[in-house]
């Protein structure tokens, strides 16, 4: 029934409402055959863009764990038992990291918080310079 050749519309249609399935099936042999998927090619373009966005996920993995924006901060009280708190020192540092001190007289506290605003501008950039990359490398 694969090379079933019909010589006119009534044979086709006798066919068909008694074997409807195997109809439907050859049909469906014979269209198949004669789709040509196109072979996708690897051209140097893709290449460069896949490298782009791996590249850019390296480098998010490694600011957001290896070299996080911190800073160091103070905080002193006054004689009315008022916290003020100044930054004392910007680093990169691990996620891990954590600066804990007290000072030798006991009125100041040393910690480290991560700073969230230079670590937005930090992605903002990365993003934009990677999309900007992605787009120039077009097929």
């Amino acid at each position: 029934m694969d090379e079933v050749k019909y010589r006119d519309s009534e044979e086709f249609l006798e066919q068909f409402f008694s074997e409807p399935e195997e109809v439907i099936r050859s049909v469906i042999r014979s269209e198949l055959r004669n789709i040509v998927v196109p072979e996708r090619k690897k051209g140097r373009y893709t290449v460069i863009r896949r490298f782009i966005l791996v590249s850019a996920a390296v480098i998010v993995i490694v600011l957001s764990v290896f070299l996080l924006p911190q800073n160091i901060t103070v905080t002193t009280f006054s004689s009315q038992n008022v916290p003020h708190t100044a930054i004392v020192k910007s680093t990169y540092e691990p996620i891990w990291y954590e600066y804990r001190e007290v000072s030798d007289n006991g009125t100041a506290l040393f910690k480290n918080q991560v700073d969230t605003k230079r670590l937005f501008i930090e992605f903002l950039a990365l993003g934009t310079v990677t999309g900007l990359l992605y787009f120039t490398f077009r097929e």
